[in-house]
């Protein structure tokens, strides 16, 4: 009788072990994700800077605020307010 209560407290404690695992590498999983969806909507705007000639250090101070919609990864529109007028791309 005891050796069946022993069995069933450790088939319950290797099953919490195996969940806290899983869970702790889907966590990271997600952590790593994050970092390279920020990873690529930057290099995403690094590209849109240099389209619409923003790549000195001298013009990137002058832009005010920089939107972008980002849909899949994707960088979809962009806004670049520099000043006075806004563009577009």
């Amino acid at each position: 009788m005891p050796t069946k209560i022993f069995y069933k407290l450790l088939s319950c404690l290797v099953c919490i072990i195996i969940g806290w695992i899983l869970c702790n590498t889907n966590h990271q999983l997600n952590q790593q994700k994050e970092i390279h969806d920020v990873t690529t909507v930057e290099a995403g705007m690094d590209k849109i800077r240099e389209k619409i000639g923003l790549s000195t250090k001298v013009q990137e101070k002058e832009v005010v605020n920089i939107t972008s919609s980002v849909e899949n990864g994707r960088v979809d529109r962009v806004f670049v307010r520099t000043g006075d007028f806004v563009t577009s791309g």
